[in-house]
């Protein structure tokens, strides 16, 4: 996207960035291998090895007669070789693979379609695709999202090993805390940076609007009091009165007049009325069984089940990714 004011400065020009996007499941082909996935990456090194086999197969398929369109193909064959070599692309699988071992997937895993893997291992899947891009800055768009919390734990305890700098949009809290070593915050057109993580954000940001407050509130004081003082003695002391306005004047246009802070506005209250009373007994459920179909496999995740739920009771739909969310989103 173009910004729509200002400029965008790259800090190097080798800069390359990659991002791991909110909805990364949409950018993954189902129908692939696992190996596929990852090996799609290499738009450019794929397209090159095309056109090596397309000009093997033309030249095959030639007669001995036309020499000169031999040559050419032979030609363009040698120049297809260079750029192989250039890029490595026969290394590029065994690079593939690396990937996929950090990522977690076992060796016996790279012929699995995409489809068969569960939420949280896509993600994985997203991830390892963006970092065989080799980027030295990585963007990542609310990570989380759609991830049971074993996922979560996996990506955090990645992310914190990694030496490459990342920027993350995210509205996890947790996840921030323990990811993430600085903190921007973007209000009233101004970004202010805060080191530590996002709990160590909120403490110093209060910390700084408070003292900001303090600062304004104070000046503010004394500056009423030194009108009211140029208001009383203007007619009486004219030339003291104008030396003050004068030197007022040059304070409240100086590096040194604290500008009024931000006007956060009051918080959210939230105010929930009282449920409709109930009896002790809410449900009671005998001998229930579950299952649901995907496109794999037909998963049952419990048989002869019984349940008793009396008012009080807290009841939470636990599991691995993949294991029983349809179930979550039918009761």
């Amino acid at each position: 996207m173009e910004p729509t004011t200002g400029d965008v400065v790259k800090s190097s020009a080798k800069l390359r960035t990659a991002m791991l996007r909110q909805e990364f499941v949409d950018e993954l082909v189902k129908e692939r291998t696992l190996m596929e996935e990852f090996m799609s990456v290499f738009e450019e090194e794929n397209q090159i090895l095309r056109d090596l086999k397309a000009a093997e197969s033309e030249l095959e398929s030639m007669g001995e007669g036309d020499q000169d369109k031999m040559q050419d193909i032979l030609d363009r064959m040698t120049e297809l070789q260079r750029k192989a070599e250039d890029k490595d692309v026969y290394l590029l699988e065994s690079k593939a693979k690396k990937t996929m071992d950090l990522m977690g997937f076992q060796e016996d895993e790279t012929d699995d379609l995409v489809a068969s893997f569960s939420g949280g291992w896509k993600m994985r899947i997203g991830l390892g695709k963006v970092l065989l891009r080799d980027p030295n800055v990585l963007l990542l768009d609310e990570p989380t999202n759609h991830l049971d919390l074993d996922s979560v734990e996996w990506l955090e305890a990645f992310l914190r090993e990694q030496n490459i700098p990342m920027i993350i949009v995210s509205h996890d809290r947790e996840f921030l805390d323990q990811v993430c070593t600085k903190i921007v915050d973007a209000e009233g057109g101004i970004c202010t940076e805060y080191d530590g993580n996002y709990s160590r954000f909120l403490e110093l940001k209060k910390a700084r609007m408070d003292a900001w407050n303090a600062a304004y509130n104070a000046q503010e004081k004394k500056i009423k009091a030194e009108r009211q003082w140029i208001n009383k003695f203007k007619a009486k002391q004219p030339d003291a009165v104008k030396q003050r306005q004068a030197k007022l004047d040059k304070f409240l246009q100086s590096d040194e007049y604290v500008q009024k802070p931000p006007f956060t506005g009051k918080p959210f209250r939230f105010r929930f009325p009282d449920a409709p009373r109930l009896s002790p007994e809410v449900a009671e459920i005998s001998q229930l069984s579950h299952s649901y179909k995907n496109e794999l496999s037909n998963n049952r995740l419990f048989e002869y089940t019984d349940l008793f739920i009396e008012k009080g009771d807290r009841i939470a739909v636990v599991g691995p990714n993949g294991s029983g969310e349809f179930l979550a989103s039918s009761v």
